[in-house]
Order: C-alpha cells, then structure tokens, then sequence
C-alpha cells in the first residue's frame, strides 16, 4: 500500500514536496523562499558587520591616543609652553605609557582594524583543513 502525493505551489514562494506514506519517509523535500532568504542572509551578515564597525571604532580610538600623545610631545618641545601645561602633557604621555594598550578582546587578541582580515584568515584555513581530510 504505496501512496505518492505530489504537491506544487507558485506563489512568492516555491515549495516541491514528493512525499512517500509508507513509513511517514519524506525524500526530495526541495524549499525555495526567496524573500525568506534575502532575511537569512543579511542575519548572517549582522555579526560580520557589527565586527568590523567594532574595529574600526577601536581602531579610531587607537588613532586618537597616538595623535594625543604627538601633541604632548609637540607641547614640551615647544619652549613658549607654560608650566602647567607642560606638566599636563607630562602626565598624559605618563598616563599613556603606563596604562595604555590596544584594546583586548579577553585578553586573548587585539581589536583593531587587523581583525577581520585575521578573521577570515582563520576561516579560510580551518576550511582547507577540513576540505583536506573530507577527500
């Protein structure tokens, strides 16, 4: 006792079911939902982005510490600069040498603009190994 249903619908989206009852086995189940897709793959691409604006803030920020730090050296390289301000530049070039590192992800790896190439560096290395050992 074999049935063999066949449905098709056209509508915005595209569904082919061939389906077997015997045994409730379904076999060439093929979905196609194209707006449902276009969804899918702009959610895949929300962490990807959301990585590299990360690194470019952190790396504008990395910019911004070095360019106040050539300041405070222009600052006490300059001999018309007054005391207190050239006590200001002191501590923060202090500051800055003391306290300052590049942003850390845990401790693990720097955020900067290097990052998502490493990223994909990554990837695509974990990808060829595994691409090796599938043949």
């Amino acid at each position: 006792m074999r049935k063999e249903c066949k449905v098709t619908k056209q509508t915005t989206r595209q569904v082919n079911f061939d389906s077997v009852s015997e045994g409730s086995r379904l076999s060439n189940i093929r979905t196609t939902f194209p707006p449902f897709a276009t969804i899918v793959y702009i959610m895949n691409l929300t962490p990807l982005i959301s990585l590299i604006m990360l690194s470019m803030t952190c790396e504008r920020f990395d910019c911004s510490v070095k360019r106040v730090q050539s300041a405070c050296v222009e600052m006490l390289d300059d001999p018309n600069c007054q005391n207190s301000t050239r006590r200001l530049a002191k501590n923060v070039l202090r500051l800055c040498g003391a306290r300052y590192r590049k942003m850390r992800a845990c401790g693990l790896f720097a955020v900067d603009a290097d990052l998502p190439l490493r990223m994909v560096e990554l990837i695509t290395a974990y990808c060829i190994v595994l691409l090796q050992f599938a043949f």
